[in-house]
């Protein structure tokens, strides 16, 4: 991460990231109905859940959103779906 971030932006980032690279583990790298997609599923679930009550516990301003964009675009590059959203530089 970046020192442009406050702590809880950096964990909103790694949250957010952790998301991407699951929805896009379930999305384009499993076979449909595989052990390994519903594997990827649950743990899809799981970092989804970890986001929602990180961002109950903390504001994020929206003036910061620019930032965290860059961070979050920065970050998720390194996976196939965060390439997709985000492009490749």
């Amino acid at each position: 991460m970046t020192a442009d971030l406050t702590r809880h932006e950096s964990f909103v980032v790694d949250d957010i990231v952790s998301v991407i690279d699951y929805a896009g583990r379930v999305l384009l790298s499993a076979d449909p109905g595989s052990h390994y997609q519903q594997d990827k599923a649950q743990s899809l679930a799981r970092a989804a859940a970890a986001l929602a009550e990180r961002l109950e516990k903390g504001y994020v301003p929206t003036s910061r959103a620019l930032v965290l964009e860059a961070a979050i675009a920065r970050e998720a590059r390194r996976y196939a779906l965060g390439r997709l959203l985000f492009g490749k530089e």
